[in-house]
C-alpha cells in the first residue's frame, strides 16, 4: 500500500526543517553518520539540482522545499526563476506546466549562434528564428543576426511573458 501525500510531507518533516530565505534544508534527525542533525542535507547531481535522500528515497531539494512551505506536494513542475538549480529559496521557487518551464531554460550548449532561439540556414543562408508557443512555433529568416535576435527576443517576450528567458 502507498503512502499519501499528507502522510509522505509529514514523514519528510519528522527528519528536514526548510529555512525559506536561504533555501536550505536541515537535517533534524538522521539515521546515518554521514549527516549530523543541524547540518545542510543534500548534495548537488549531475543535472545541477540539490537532492537529498529521505528514508531511502532521492527526492529533489526544491520539491520538499514546495512541500513543506505550502504544506502540499508539488503538482506540477517547480521552476527555477533565476534559471540557478542549485537555488532554493521559496521566492525562486513556482510551479509552471512544462512548456512555461521549457521557456525559462538557458541557452543550449549545443547553440552555435550564441542567440536563444536563432541559428543558421545553410541551405537558405540566412538566420533563422524558430519560437514556440503552445502549440504552433514561429519561424523567421533574416539576412542580418542582429535583427533576428531582436525578433526572437519580441516572440519571446510577447508569448512566453514572464516565463521568457533570453540568454
Amino acid at each position: 500500500m502507498g503512502i499519501n501525500i499528507k502522510e509522505k510531507i509529514e514523514f519528510i518533516k519528522h527528519y528536514l526543517s526548510y529555512d525559506a530565505n536561504t533555501g536550505n534544508l536541515i537535517w533534524l534527525r538522521t539515521r546515518s553518520n554521514r549527516a549530523s542533525v543541524g547540518s545542510k542535507a543534500g548534495c548537488v547531481n549531475t543535472q545541477g539540482y540539490s537532492v537529498v535522500q529521505v528514508g531511502g528515497c532521492l527526492m529533489y531539494h526544491h520539491h520538499i522545499a514546495w512541500a513543506l512551505y505550502h504544506k502540499e506536494w508539488p503538482m506540477n513542475e517547480i521552476d527555477h526563476i533565476n534559471g540557478n538549480r542549485n537555488d532554493n529559496r521559496i521566492a525562486n521557487l513556482r510551479l509552471v506546466t512544462s512548456s512555461q518551464n521549457s521557456f525559462n531554460m538557458r541557452l543550449s550548449i549545443r547553440n552555435t549562434s550564441g542567440i536563444k532561439g536563432v541559428h543558421w540556414d545553410d541551405v537558405r543562408k540566412k538566420w533563422e528564428i524558430s519560437i514556440k508557443a503552445g502549440a504552433k512555433r514561429y519561424r523567421k529568416r533574416f539576412a542580418d543576426k542582429e535583427l533576428a535576435e531582436l525578433v526572437a527576443i519580441e516572440l519571446r517576450d510577447k508569448y512566453h511573458k514572464e516565463f521568457a528567458r533570453h540568454a
